[in-house]
């Protein structure tokens, strides 16, 4: 008897949780180069950015955005339909968000990889009423430092990345479906 009721408590907060709680996490694959081809969990954020696509971007180019705050417009030479990926800090998560669709990117991404960790962030919006029409998540901190240090320091003139995102695993064989990076706590 105790044993049901613990488990109808556990299943009410689980709705809970999934009704009033944050957004369910999302994922984007590497495709290229092979040794980050991982599948990587994202954290989305509606306050910041727009609804996600139904349909995944394949072999979309990720470019580690300059300067890596995104507080000011950004100085990338060619963003246009690519993922932007910034560091987390010094202003808004909406700024940034912001200054990555005015450079044409498709998407944003936002880590801390100076920390380094495992969590992630549920990113709010600044209390402006702006929000960014393109979609924005978060990344883990230990992901998005391999992820730039690869794109900045990778090869001769920094790294080449392609994603696909969002991913959807929802008809596909769990035999088929990329692990998650291995320095990721599940």
């Amino acid at each position: 008897m105790r044993f049901h009721a613990l488990r109808l408590l556990f299943n009410y907060l689980l709705i809970v949780t999934f009704v009033d709680g944050a957004a369910d996490p999302m994922f984007m694959f590497i495709n290229e180069p092979k040794r980050l081809s991982y599948t990587y969990q994202l954290q989305p954020s509606y306050s910041v950015g727009s609804k996600w696509p139904l349909y995944p971007r394949k072999k979309a180019e990720l470019e580690y955005a300059y300067p890596p705050h995104g507080c000011e417009p950004l100085k990338n030479v060619d963003l246009l339909d690519k993922v932007v990926l910034f560091e987390r800090g010094e202003c808004s998560f909406v700024d940034k968000v912001i200054h990555a669709e005015e450079a044409g990117a498709y998407f944003a991404i936002i880590t801390d990889s100076a920390r380094g960790g495992d969590e992630v962030v549920d990113m709010i919006t600044d209390n402006t009423n702006r929000r960014a029409d393109i979609p924005a998540a978060y990344l883990s901190g230990a992901s998005g430092r391999r992820l730039r240090d690869f794109l900045l320091y990778g090869g001769q003139n920094g790294g080449y990345v392609l994603v696909t995102i969002p991913l959807n695993h929802t008809n596909t064989l769990l035999r088929d479906v990329p692990s998650k990076p291995p320095w990721e706590l599940w």
